[in-house]
C-alpha cells in the first residue's frame, strides 16, 4: 500500500507501520496528529484569507486616490487656456481638454482617438514638426519646445507655442503636447509697435512744432522789440513837442505792442519747456523784496477794476534760494487774473513758509473774490489756450496761455500749482515752491579798506552766517558760510582761511568729527579753530585741538576782539581772495 509522503512520515515519527494494523493507542496518536495537522492547516487558511483581504482593501484605496489624482489632474487641464493633449507611441490621442478640442479639431471634430497629424499640422521654419519629432524626444528623453510655430488647421495657420513632453522612461508612454495660442500676443505686440511708431512720431511733430513756435517767436521778437523801442523814442519826442493826439496814438500803439510782446515771450516759454531747454536758475534771493516789486505791478492793475489788493506774510526768511525771474513770472500770472476776473472785489497775496522734511517751501497763496469756476472749468483751467468759457473769452479777452506757463514752470521748479474755486464765490490759487541750500555763501564788503582777512564759518544755521556777516561786513573780512561740515573741511584745505569759525551740531558730520580731522591733517592743522556753540563742553573742545571757545548767543564785542586776536599780518597780501 503506497502512502502519501506526508502521512508516511507522520507514521515513522508515531513509530508505526502500514503493514500492522495498530491498536487503540495508535490509532490515538494517529488521530491526535491528524486533528493538529488539519488545525495548523485551518489556521493557516485563515491567514492568507486576511492576507488577501488586506490586500485587496488596501488595493482598492490605493485605485481610489489614483483615480481622485487623476480625476484633479483632468480637471486641471480642462480648465488649462493651453492646449494639453495625450499621445500615445503611436501618434493617436488618447486625451485632450477642451482647449486642445476647439484649437485642433476640425469644426465640430473630435481628437480623442484620432493620429493628431491627420487634423493639425506643425511647421517650424517651413519645416514640419511631425510624428518624428515625438518619436525622437520620447527616445531620448528630452523636452522639445518651441515658440516660433505655425499652426494649421483646416487651412487655417495661426502663430503657437509647442511644446513636447515625454512620458514614462524612454517614452514607453507616449507623450504630452502643450500648445498655445499666440495669436493675441502677436496681435498686441503689432499694435504696440505700431502704438511705438505713432508716439515717436507724434513725439517729432510736437518737438518740431515747439521747435518752429521758438524759432518764430525769435524772431518775432527781434523786429518787435525795435517797434517798441522806436515808439517809446517817438512818443517822448511828441510829448516834448506837446503833440497830445500823436503822443495818445503812439502809446496804444506801444500798449498792443507791449501786450504782443508778452504774448510771444510766453508761447517762447511754453517751446522751451515742451522741448527741454529752459532750466530754472536759482540764487539767493530777498524775498521781502522780490514781493514788494510784485505788490508794485499789481496794485494798479486791482485799482483798474476797482479791487482792493492786501499782502500778508507769516514766517518768511530774509533770503531764499529760488529762481526769482520765474517765480515773479508765476506770481504775476495768478494776480493779474486775480485782477482781471474780480470787479469791486478783494485780492489777496498770502505767503507762508512751511519745512517739510528737510526742505524748505514757500507757499503761495492767491485768493479773490471774483466769478470763480466750476468743477468742469477747473479741470480745463490749466490747458494752453484754454479758459473757462467763451463768453470769459469775449468779456474779459486773454489767451489762457498765462496759467498753463505757470503751471509748467511750477512743476519745472519742482513744485506745484493747483485751484479751489466755487462759481460766483471766488478762487484760489496755491503755488508752492521748494527753496534750495547754498552750499557755499560769500559774504565780501564793497568798499575794504585793507586787505581781507578770510573767515570760514561752519554752521548749519542761515541766520547765524546772516548775523556773523552783520558784525563783520564793516571789519575787512572776506566771510565764506556753509552748513556741510564735510564741505566746510574741504573749504579749510583749499582756501587756508586765518579763522574757523565752527558749530558742533551739524548735520551728517557733527562737529566734532570736522574738529577732529581739521586738526589731523598736516594741511589744515595750523589754521585756528574757535568753536561757536550753546552746548557747555569746553574742556572736550580744547581737548580736541580747539584755539578758542565762545558761547551762543554772540556778543558783538567778543567776536570783533577774537578777529583782531587772530588777524594775521597781511600787508604782503594784496588781492582779495574772491568766490
Amino acid at each position: 500500500m503506497k502512502l502519501h509522503s506526508l502521512l508516511a512520515r507522520q507514521l515513522r515519527r508515531l513509530q508505526l507501520s502500514a503493514d500492522e494494523p495498530p491498536d487503540a493507542a495508535g490509532w490515538q496518536a494517529i488521530l491526535q496528529r491528524v486533528s493538529r495537522v488539519y488545525g495548523d492547516a485551518d489556521n493557516d487558511r485563515y491567514t492568507l484569507e486576511r492576507s488577501l483581504e488586506l490586500s485587496g482593501t488596501e488595493m482598492r484605496e490605493v485605485y481610489q486616490e489614483l483615480a481622485a489624482e487623476r480625476d484633479k489632474l483632468h480637471a486641471t487641464f480642462r480648465a488649462l487656456s493651453i492646449a494639453i493633449v495625450q499621445l500615445d507611441t503611436t501618434g493617436c490621442v488618447r486625451f485632450a481638454n477642451p482647449a486642445a478640442t476647439t484649437l485642433l479639431a476640425e469644426a465640430g471634430g473630435e481628437l480623442v482617438g484620432q493620429q493628431l497629424s491627420s487634423v493639425a499640422r506643425f511647421t517650424v521654419a517651413g519645416e514640419e514638426v511631425g510624428q518624428q519629432v515625438v518619436v525622437r524626444s520620447c527616445a531620448e528623453g528630452r523636452i522639445w519646445r518651441s515658440g516660433d510655430v505655425e499652426l494649421q488647421v483646416e487651412g487655417e495657420s495661426r502663430p503657437v507655442a509647442l511644446a513636447i513632453h515625454p512620458m514614462g522612461t524612454g517614452g514607453s508612454g507616449g507623450a504630452v503636447l502643450a500648445v498655445q495660442d499666440l495669436s493675441d500676443i502677436r496681435r498686441a505686440e503689432i499694435a504696440l509697435r505700431e502704438a511705438r511708431i505713432e508716439a515717436e512720431a507724434a513725439h517729432r511733430a510736437e518737438q518740431s512744432r515747439a521747435e518752429f513756435l521758438a524759432n518764430m517767436s525769435h524772431e518775432l521778437r527781434t523786429p518787435l522789440n525795435a517797434i517798441i523801442g522806436y515808439g517809446e523814442m517817438l512818443a517822448e519826442t511828441h510829448a516834448a513837442e506837446a503833440r497830445e493826439e500823436d503822443v495818445e496814438d503812439l502809446n496804444r500803439i506801444l500798449s498792443a505792442g507791449r501786450h504782443l510782446l508778452h504774448l510771444i515771450n510766453d508761447i517762447l516759454d511754453l517751446s522751451k519747456i515742451e522741448v527741454g531747454k529752459l532750466e530754472p536758475f536759482h540764487e539767493a534771493v530777498d524775498l521781502p523784496g522780490l514781493l514788494a516789486e510784485v505788490v508794485d505791478v499789481v496794485r494798479p492793475l486791482a485799482a483798474q477794476n476797482g479791487n482792493q489788493f492786501a499782502l500778508r506774510i507769516r514766517g518768511e526768511p530774509a533770503v531764499v534760494c529760488i529762481d526769482q525771474v520765474r517765480v515773479k513770472q508765476c506770481l504775476l500770472n495768478l494776480l493779474s487774473n486775480a485782477c482781471k476776473f474780480t470787479l469791486q472785489g478783494d485780492v489777496r497775496l498770502a505767503v507762508r513758509c512751511e519745512r517739510r522734511e528737510s526742505t524748505e517751501w514757500i507757499v503761495f497763496e492767491v485768493c479773490d473774490t471774483g466769478i470763480g469756476m466750476s468743477p468742469d472749468q477747473i479741470e480745463s483751467v490749466f490747458q494752453a489756450f484754454t479758459q473757462a468759457e467763451r463768453s470769459t473769452t469775449r468779456r474779459f479777452g486773454g489767451t489762457g496761455l498765462g496759467l498753463a506757463l505757470t503751471q509748467r514752470l511750477a512743476r519745472l521748479m519742482g513744485g506745484d500749482v493747483w485751484v479751489e474755486s466755487t462759481p460766483g464765490l471766488g478762487s484760489t490759487f496755491t503755488l508752492e515752491i521748494p527753496t534750495t541750500e547754498e552750499s557755499v555763501r560769500h559774504f565780501l564788503p564793497v568798499d575794504p579798506v585793507e586787505p581781507l582777512m578770510v573767515v570760514l564759518s561752519i554752521d548749519d544755521d542761515p541766520a547765524m552766517h546772516e548775523l556773523l556777516w552783520c558784525h563783520l561786513q564793516s571789519e575787512s573780512v572776506h566771510l565764506v558760510a556753509t552748513h556741510d561740515g564735510q564741505l566746510g573741511r574741504q573749504l579749510a584745505e583749499e582756501l587756508c582761511p586765518q579763522l574757523v569759525l565752527l558749530d558742533l551740531h551739524l548735520p551728517v558730520v557733527d562737529g566734532w568729527q570736522v574738529l577732529a580731522e581739521l586738526k589731523a591733517d598736516p594741511k589744515t592743522r595750523a589754521i585756528p579753530v574757535v568753536i561757536l556753540s550753546m552746548a557747555e563742553d569746553r574742556k572736550r573742545g580744547f581737548a580736541s585741538g580747539a584755539d578758542g571757545y565762545m558761547a551762543k548767543p554772540l556778543r558783538r564785542d567778543d567776536l570783533l576782539d577774537l578777529i583782531e586776536r587772530h588777524r594775521p599780518d597781511l600787508s604782503d597780501r594784496v588781492e582779495a581772495l574772491v568766490p
